[in-house]
């Protein structure tokens, strides 16, 4: 018995059909698109996330065994930072002891205050890098990335002395950056806080010291 073949469809059907197979396709990528974005909003808009990004990313580099010194000069007038101000860039925020904790790797950071690291020279006129850090916070250092060269920087310190320093340079670091930790010379105030997209580098903003009293 001879067999019938199958007619083949029209050539217009197989036409359409492909172009639904396509359009499905394309319907299906910028689905996974939208969904992906919807995905990352979520997520970099959660206040816990970015809290997370802040805490993670705001960390000082600690270097072991540090023998950070004041410089040549003796130091006549020196006290714990209290408070830090910088009027060109509107911060007023007080400032409380920064620890590092060996076991963890971490160091102490709040989400209002600025924090003096103990393992530097208080703030003095004699020699030494003062170093406070902070996170980009509205609250805290989130307007120092506004700072520029000659704006004052003014610390009080927990013995009532007032420093008086001015900005000289900025520049942006890696995590890894610990130099900061071995200056020597005259006294000098870094501060630092997190930027980027991802917060993730350090912005290390340098002062030379004008006046204390």
């Amino acid at each position: 018995m001879r067999r019938h073949r199958r007619p083949s469809p029209p050539f217009c059907l197989v036409e359409v059909v492909l172009k639904l197979n396509l359009k499905h396709q394309g319907l299906r990528f910028y689905f996974l698109i939208g969904l992906f974005f919807m995905l990352a909003g979520l997520l970099l808009g959660s206040p816990h996330f970015i809290q997370q990004l802040h805490q993670s990313n705001s960390q000082p580099v600690f270097a072991a065994g540090i023998t950070q010194g004041n410089g040549a000069q003796k130091a006549t007038i020196s006290g714990t930072p209290a408070h830090i101000s910088i009027p060109a860039v509107n911060i007023s925020v007080d400032v409380e002891p920064g620890y590092y904790n060996k076991s963890s790797q971490t160091w102490t950071l709040s989400l209002n205050k600025a924090e003096y690291a103990t393992v530097t020279p208080p703030a003095n006129n004699g020699g030494g890098n003062t170093f406070i850090y902070g996170h980009n916070r509205w609250e805290v250092f989130y307007r120092l990335l506004k700072a520029q060269n000659g704006d004052e920087a003014i610390v009080t310190t927990t013995n009532h002395h007032t420093f008086v320093y001015k900005m000289v340079g900025r520049h942006d670091t890696n995590p890894h950056d610990d130099s900061l930790f071995h200056y020597q010379g005259p006294p000098i105030l870094t501060l630092q806080t997190c930027s980027g997209l991802w917060y993730q580098n350090r912005s290390l903003f340098v002062f030379n010291l004008v006046k204390a009293s």
